[in-house]
């Protein structure tokens, strides 16, 4: 059983830098990590479910970067690069994942094949703009996607991507560019101004992988590396 979710005040986390919340964390207060988890949710899902394209499996991926993050917190030496160094972990779990259901694969999911395959027309006809644009950003090359998602949906700086994803600047500028392009070519018209709610993970969803992240914090006797970095101490 899950435990209880854990009470919060959304004003006080949001003026709270996060210097500050990994710097309690690195001191023993490991529910202030889920202050960094309901902050930074919605990107890490993002990340997944580009390289996904299942939501049940990008969630798991989520909660195990979670855990992964919080064994190597102590690493980080810049705070204020936090949010550009945590996605790392999810690309790198989404695609391990991806790699192993590669080697086991034998029967394609029908209903990944129809949110390829179906033609965004026929989707349009159901009058929900989100549906198609996910179908049509779930079709793209999988290096397009990654890029695509943290670029134009999640709003990540150029420089944040290239260092989550490992590679230049400039091709993420490149293969943003061609993503846009071949998205343009499937579909007539469609509003940027809807790609900011694109896979979308708040309310209960962010509350119960908070939950779930912690209770499997407190089971398990790791803690953060104790040299914990200069910053953390004066944070």
């Amino acid at each position: 059983m899950l435990p209880a979710p854990v009470t919060f005040s959304p004003a006080a986390e949001a003026a709270e830098s996060d210097a500050s919340v990994i710097a309690r964390v690195l001191s023993g207060d490991r529910h202030a990590y889920a202050i960094l988890m309901r902050r930074y949710n919605q990107r890490l899902y993002r990340v997944a479910w580009a390289l996904t394209r299942d939501a049940a499996a990008a969630e798991d991926v989520v909660q195990e970067s979670w855990v992964r993050a919080f064994q190597r917190l102590g690493q980080v030496t810049d705070p204020d690069r936090f949010r550009a160094w945590l996605p790392r972990f999810a690309v790198n779990e989404a695609l391990h994942r991806r790699r192993q259901n590669l080697r086991r694969e034998s029967v394609n999911d029908p209903e990944a094949e129809m949110m390829t395959d179906e033609d965004p027309e026929s989707l349009a006809a159901q009058r929900e703009l989100r549906p198609v644009l996910e179908a049509a950003v779930s079709s793209l090359p999988d290096v397009l996607r990654a890029v695509f998602v943290l670029r134009e949906v999640e709003g990540m700086a150029v420089a944040d991507i290239a260092e989550s994803l490992g590679i230049q600047e400039a091709t993420v500028k490149t293969r943003a560019f061609r993503a846009r392009e071949l998205l343009r070519n499937r579909l007539c018209d469609w509003s940027d101004a809807a790609l900011p709610e694109l896979l979308s993970f708040a309310g209960d969803r962010c509350t119960r992988i908070a939950a779930k992240v912690l209770a499997q914090l407190d089971a398990d006797p790791l803690v953060p590396p104790p040299q914990n970095p200069h910053w953390a101490a004066c944070a």
